[in-house]
């Protein structure tokens, strides 16, 4: 890693002493002993950055360590996985096959739409076109039917007098009907009495007859009455 190479790096100036140590050296006249106090606050900060570079270094193999079983875990699992790219490419290619057909015919059926869309609009003209039509029908029925319902009233006025009129034409043929029976009944009458009439006058003439039979008989008979000899042949 960059940063643990860093800190390495600066340790090992420290300890070469190619770095200044950033220290407040009280400087004495002997200079042995100056140079060995710096050298020990080298040392030290030395061994301490040592145990930290130590610690990070030990960090960053555990955290490699862990990166590595990882790698290691995907890689166990890329055999498989090469296995399955052919069929993934198979699959991918025929998902190509079946996109491109899906949009050749999404193309057709957006041009049919198209088409539909134009027919609805010239369709949409024609509908519009024939409701004016209807319209224009359905003011004139609505005329018509005015007039119809004008022409009905007036044919209910006149049904009306033709009514009237045939209730006084009715109660003048009743009234002729019972005239007529009434007439048919007298003559039936009439005609009764003449029958019983000319039957009386019947039985009058033939007892008339028989009594003039009845009286020549008993005139014959006695002698009163005496018959014409009937004449000689010549």
């Amino acid at each position: 890693m960059p940063g643990i190479k860093d800190k390495m790096t600066g340790l090992l100036s420290k300890l070469r002493g190619d770095k200044p140590v950033a220290l407040d050296v009280v400087r004495k006249d002997d200079g042995t002993e100056a140079r060995r106090e710096v050298t020990i606050a080298q040392l030290k900060e030395g061994y301490g950055e040592v145990v930290g570079t130590m610690q990070a270094i030990r960090g960053h193999l555990d955290d490699q360590k862990v990166r590595q079983d990882r790698m290691e875990q995907m890689l166990s699992g890329l055999p498989e996985v090469l296995r399955a790219v052919p069929e993934a490419a198979r699959t991918q290619t025929q998902l190509v096959k079946a996109i491109g057909a899906h949009l050749e015919t999404q193309s057709a059926a957006t041009g049919q739409l198209t088409e539909a869309i134009h027919g609805l609009s010239n369709n949409s003209r024609k509908q519009d076109q024939t409701l004016e039509g209807i319209a224009e029908h359905l003011v004139e029925e609505r005329e018509t039917k005015r007039e119809l319902n004008t022409s009905v009233l007036s044919l209910n006025a006149a049904m009306e007098g033709v009514e009237a009129s045939n209730l006084a034409a009715r109660d003048a043929l009743a009234a002729s009907r019972e005239e007529a029976q009434r007439r048919e009944e007298r003559l039936v009458q009439m005609h009764q009495r003449g029958q019983r009439n000319n039957t009386l006058m019947l039985v009058f003439a033939a007892a008339l007859f028989l009594a003039v039979i009845a009286a020549g008989i008993w005139l014959v008979s006695t002698g009163a009455l005496t018959l014409p000899a009937a004449p000689a042949s010549g």
